[in-house]
């Protein structure tokens, strides 16, 4: 690949400056307008950094011991760098959020860094706009997860490597050792990337027969180890034990936890056709779009014919290795492989430079560009007047031509939502009822990510005594617990937790008299389905009471499941009331799902006796039946119910809500 001397380094400063300023602005903007809750981890992250920032706002002789205590397993790179912010912002979600602006600059300039030293300023800077305008990339940028974080600094470790001169340079040695010590204190995975580039430029030194860079690797392992040492020396076992259980299935309750986690997102098992063809579908669907994928695919085809040479075989490896480590995982999720984009962003870049026509170039680069910000555009402010999502359905999955991704895939944020979820509504609610009680311990049903996180770092803000527990594994908890938050219309969780949860809602049913509504809240959610039954049910029916666009209520409903030849027959009577007089035909919308909530069949059958007429205030008792067929019926875990008003040919829609109970022992005042 061609150096290109003659590119003028101020011109490149400015757009740099001005790269980094769009995207922290606009950060700035979407991340402001957001109430989206933090999720999962991000939310874990979150409550860690406050308690971090607590730490060292009150140091003492016992510092070091409950620095420790902090986090036993996430490193503590991310939450430690938000800590200046929260000193001088003051701490908040939004504030946490805007730290990735530290890594965004890091990503950005050691992208251009890669690309000035492989080939040119232009190739650099080309790679850094590209990387910025994958989806997943942006949309991480606005949360509070470790991936984006480790996707910049396995950028820093590679642009240093390239710095070391085949390790040659002592100085560049150390800064990647340090480099590659700050990278596993963002995530553990860190050393995946590096892995491959790392081993590659290693051996091109040791062909050189010389002992120099032998010894500054070595001395570059060292400065990193060093680096990460205060963290992974007291935790090292705790990791290694749950990382362990991910990837290969040791047994123990967290680590089975996980890969059942895992599975809920990835394909089931390792050695299958699915499993193999996870990553690059997910590299299409939810990582950098279909567009761009086809554009990596031509460049690195034109590349790998026409200029084979060492810089390429790194930025591969890159790519390669980590794919194939992942793919040997359990526990799969698109955020596994993100700090592999920037490799691909590369390739694309010094795919286009390497055109022979300068024409060709200029019209390769401007059309690419166009469409990247128009995605952009698409996935954080506008939306189009097509459906959210276009794909093909094939044996292996879908192939997603075009996501406007409102359902926050991996956890990044796209288009804002300004809804309001109530957090502290229901903990104010709760905090006013407890009296004098300490200790407070609080139940969620089912596990939900808005509650189980976001319910426990609201708390810690508010100083409230409250004791969260989001995965039920002992049912018998709800017995034993204060408060117990059911989420009325949202009766979905992870299929491994499910015969807990539906244990626990048959006890809080069969000691009723123990349990008092205190209120409920209304999510800012919008469903159009209710979850009825899966194959974890402990009963075929219960009580329900949700709302359809106040139209129709579900007071309750049962289920009979029956074989059809080799698939199912589902049969669904309700009783279900009017809250408006209704006139229009309604239909019965079924929808099937498998265990990692996708849907496999969504069929419309004709309620008997029929909906319509039904006037306000009326009840009526309704039967419904669908057929799944075999193909479907195998991998059968949930049913699910919605209306469709034939009128408009809309499905009617609900917002779930949190149902709060007291159970009855508390001593009030």
């Amino acid at each position: 690949m061609p150096i290109d001397r003659n590119d003028s380094g101020r011109k490149y400063s400015i757009l740099l400056v001005i790269l980094i300023l769009f995207h922290v602005i606009s950060n700035l903007i979407i991340v402001t307008a957001d109430n989206t809750p933090l999720l999962w981890d991000g939310g874990d992250y979150f409550y860690k950094s406050l308690k971090y920032y607590d730490v060292f706002k009150n140091p003492g002789p016992d510092f070091v011991s409950r620095f420790n205590d902090v986090s036993h397993y996430r490193p503590p790179l991310l939450m430690l760098t938000s800590l200046p912010l929260y000193a001088v912002f003051g701490r908040s979600v939004d504030t946490a959020i805007m730290t990735n602006t530290l890594y965004l600059i890091i990503l950005v300039l050691s992208v251009y860094g890669i690309g000035r030293r492989l080939h040119s300023d232009k190739a650099g800077f080309l790679s850094a706009v590209i990387v910025m305008l994958f989806p997943i990339v942006f949309g991480l940028s606005r949360s509070y997860w470790q991936d984006f974080p480790v996707t910049a600094m396995a950028s820093l470790s590679v642009y240093l490597l390239l710095r070391t001169d085949y390790f040659r340079d002592r100085k560049y040695s150390l800064l990647f050792g340090i480099s590659l010590g700050l990278g596993m204190l963002s995530k553990w995975i860190h050393f995946v990337f590096l892995t491959g580039p790392f081993l590659y430029i290693l051996w091109l030194s040791l062909k050189q027969g010389v002992k120099i860079p032998v010894r500054n690797a070595a001395y570059a392992i060292l400065a990193g180890a060093a680096v990460a040492s205060f963290w992974y020396i007291p935790n090292g076992l705790h990791v290694a034990t749950n990382l362990l259980g991910l990837s290969v299935g040791v047994t123990g309750e967290e680590a089975t936890t996980f890969q059942n986690l895992g599975e809920s997102f990835g394909p089931t098992g390792i050695f299958n056709i699915r499993s193999f063809t996870y990553y690059p579908a997910k590299l299409v669907n939810d990582q950098i779009s279909f567009f761009f994928a086809v554009v990596f695919t031509v460049f690195a085809v034109s590349l790998l014919k026409r200029h084979r040479d060492k810089n390429l075989w790194m930025l591969i490896l890159w790519v390669i290795v980590p794919i194939i480590a992942f793919t040997l995982i359990k526990n799969k999720t698109p955020r596994n492989t993100v700090a592999i984009l920037p490799a691909i962003s590369l390739m694309i870049s010094f795919g286009i430079m390497n055109m022979k026509s300068p024409a060709a170039r200029k019209a390769a680069a401007g059309f690419i560009l166009i469409f990247g910000f128009f995605q952009y555009a698409v996935n954080s402010y506008v939306k189009l007047p097509v459906p959210e999502r276009l794909a093909l359905k094939t044996s292996l999955g879908d192939v997603v031509f075009l996501d406007q991704y409102e359902k926050n895939p991996s956890h990044a944020i796209f288009h804002p939502n300004k809804g309001d979820w109530k957090a502290d509504e229901i903990l104010d609610m709760i905090n006013a009822d407890r009296g004098d009680k300490e200790d407070v311990s609080i139940v969620l049903l089912p596990r939900d990510a808005f509650t189980w996180m976001s319910m426990e770092y609201t708390s810690y803000f508010k100083e409230m005594p409250f004791t969260f527990i989001g995965a039920v594994n002992s049912p018998e908890a709800v017995l034993e617990a204060d408060y117990v938050l059911v989420k009325k219309g949202g009766f979905v969780a992870p299929w491994f937790l499910m015969r807990n949860i539906h244990a626990s809602l048959d006890l809080m049913e069969d000691h009723g008299d123990k349990f008092t509504l205190l209120t409920s809240v209304v999510l800012p959610e919008e469903r159009t389905t209710l979850p009825l039954y899966d194959v974890a049910s402990t009963r075929m029916g219960r009580k329900s009471g949700v709302v359809f666009s106040e139209k129709l209520q579900v007071i309750d409903y049962s289920v009979s499941e029956e074989p059809e030849g080799t698939g199912k027959k589902f049969t669904v009577e309700a009783t279900v009331k009017g809250i408006k007089d209704i006139d229009a035909d309604m239909t019965a919308l079924f929808n099937i799902t498998n265990k990692k909530m996708e849907t496999l069949l969504r069929k419309g059958v004709k309620p008997l006796p029929p909906i319509s007429g039904l006037k306000a205030g009326e009840g009526r008792a309704i039967k419904a039946t669908v057929t799944v067929p075999p193909d479907i019926a195998k991998d059968f875990f949930g049913l699910e119910l919605g209306f469709l008003d034939a009128s408009g040919n809309k499905p009617l829609t609900y917002a779930p809500e949190y149902m709060i109970y007291r159970r009855n022992v508390i001593n009030h005042e």
